[in-house]
């Protein structure tokens, strides 16, 4: 291109407006681009104003992108930022952009993380857990102390204990389903001291519970006697069973007092 060229031709389209230029160029641009550099036909451009032409469309396409993804869910500074450079990696424009959200209050760290707190609450995180999520997205570490002040983790942990127990005891003995719970909650993040204060008010009836834990070795036992008593001989069934039985929880004397009625039945 010439220092200097002649808008030929301009074409309005539906969102963007094509102009020709002499040179058999043309350029494809936003409308608020070509609002701003009034280009008229037959209008002369210097180079240097061509190329501007072309950095400030970038700019308006990078704004309409931020603002179409708000369109669809509220985000971060930090995640819009992000969201941006995937876009384009210029940092001026980025800066701008999110300044300009910002004061439009289109942006506000406070308001997600307040509402992203409650999302949490919702799914039962722990409170270790939702500071973590929400240092993670950088939000600054003052709101996120701010939002988490009220955060109430003994319901969220008493809530998400009785769901995970009542499925745990189908399957399990008293015991070890608490252990499971425990183990569970442990792992997203809840305090160990605020579990057993909690587990410990679980109280099972004493004949419920051994009649529900031998229901349970029943169970086991049967199904660890159908994979083991065709593989090998009675005395090495018999270990491997209580071997497997007695890392499961189950008591010795319990183990061994099944055998033995097993044994009478089938004798």
């Amino acid at each position: 291109m010439a220092n200097t060229t002649k808008v030929k031709k301009v074409e309005i389209l539906s969102k963007e407006v094509c102009i020709d230029f002499n040179e058999s160029e043309s350029l494809k641009i936003l409308l608020n681009t070509f609002l701003e550099f009034s280009l008229y036909e037959n209008k002369e451009i210097s180079l240097e104003e061509y190329q501007n032409i072309k950095e400030k469309d970038l700019f308006f396409r990078l704004k309409d992108y931020a603002y179409y993804l708000l369109k669809f869910r509220d985000y971060c500074e930090k995640e819009m930022e992000n969201s941006l450079y995937k876009y384009h990696q210029n940092v001026d424009y980025v800066n701008q952009i999110i300044l300009e959200l910002k004061n439009k209050n289109y942006l506000n760290d406070e308001s997600y993380a307040k509402y992203a707190c409650e999302k949490m609450f919702n799914k039962q995180y722990s409170k270790a857990r939702a500071y973590k999520e929400l240092d993670n997205m950088e939000i600054n570490k003052d709101i996120i102390d701010d939002v988490l002040k009220d955060y109430d983790e003994y319901e969220i942990l008493k809530k998400k204990l009785s769901f995970l127990f009542k499925n745990s005891y189908k399957k399990k003995t008293l015991d070890n389903a608490k252990k499971d719970v425990y183990q569970k909650c442990l792992m997203d993040g809840f305090d160990s001291t605020l579990i057993i204060e909690i587990l410990e008010n679980i109280n099972i009836d004493y004949e419920e519970k051994n009649e529900h834990d031998q229901i349970m070795l029943e169970k086991d036992y049967n199904k660890l006697k159908r994979n083991y008593q065709n593989d090998c001989d009675k005395k090495d069934f018999q270990v491997k069973l209580i071997r497997k039985l007695t890392t499961k929880g189950y008591s010795y004397d319990a183990i061994m007092e099944l055998i033995r009625k097993d044994e009478l039945n089938n004798d």
